[in-house]
């Protein structure tokens, strides 16, 4: 979990958490220098939990870095991203693992309900798959989304990769977010299964650093907005030729053709 000024929604998902049917073996915590009672309530829960709870505190690194590098503290070979906050429906980790082990995945994206800030139920453009997809090495769409706080994912996947060094996010003209590394490094490396089942309540507010855009005209319209129009091709072109080099790197010489290819398929769809 990452935390920064969490205070208003903390205390709630990590109740979720410490009410799952497969309770996690450590929750490990990143706080990026809060100001609020956010860092009182994780030592508060740490007397109550279940499970180890480890808190490090940061000074400011971001979000991306601050996942990044909690992962790195972690002991387990399996991670989820936790949000600060969302709440986790009772069997997010139980059934994310059981089809992690049924298909022998490298990673499990599950669906998600948006709620408001209230957690009532939210109408937008998050889409969720309709029924469990596989997607083998080098068959996923390269630009597909992939919430982290919906994820289960083998540590492994991270092996000698270089986090300081990822391509810009095709959202921004900052390095891509963790979750979206680790979606496509399982997509090099490895098997992801999307399942339907919404595991999890996701929660919308003025604050999220990144959300479900509002309606699926306003995603477009927002991500449209990033890129630019008459340079948009151009520039995506670039993000998947970075991404081509980035990971081929990080697979056997052998794939490195099939990876590169894979990546520069995924910009000539943008053509």
């Amino acid at each position: 979990m990452a935390t920064y000024n969490g205070e208003r929604y903390l205390a709630r998902q990590l109740e979720s958490i410490k009410d799952q049917t497969r309770l996690p073996d450590e929750l490990v915590v990143g706080d990026d220098g809060s100001v609020d009672e956010t860092v009182g309530i994780l030592t508060d829960f740490q007397k109550i939990a279940p499970f180890q709870v480890t808190l490090i505190h940061r000074n400011r690194v971001g979000v991306a870095m601050n996942f990044l590098l909690t992962v790195q503290a972690s002991r387990g070979s399996l991670i989820a991203f936790a949000d600060q906050d969302d709440v986790w429906l009772p069997e997010k980790l139980e059934r994310s693992l059981d089809a992690l082990h049924r298909y022998r995945a490298d990673v499990v994206i599950h669906g998600a309900k948006p709620v408001d800030a209230e957690l009532r139920t939210k109408r937008t453009g998050y889409r969720n798959v309709r029924k469990t997809r596989v997607e083998e090495r080098l068959q996923g769409n390269v630009w597909a989304t992939a919430p982290g706080n919906a994820m289960l994912f083998r540590r492994n996947i991270l092996d000698g990769c270089d986090w300081t060094a990822r391509p810009e996010s095709q959202m921004s003209d900052h390095p891509f977010y963790h979750d979206t590394l680790v979606k496509v490094l399982a997509s090099v490396r490895g098997r992801t299964v999307r399942l339907p089942d919404r595991l999890l309540l996701y929660r919308q507010h003025s604050a999220n650093v990144a959300g479900a855009p509002m309606t699926l005209t306003d995603g477009v319209r927002k991500y449209s907005g990033h890129i630019g129009h008459a340079a948009s091709l151009e520039y995506r072109a670039r993000i998947v030729r970075d991404w081509a080099q980035y990971f081929a790197a990080l697979v056997d010489p052998e794939r490195q053709p099939e990876t590169v290819a894979y990546f520069l398929g995924a910009g000539d769809l943008m053509r």
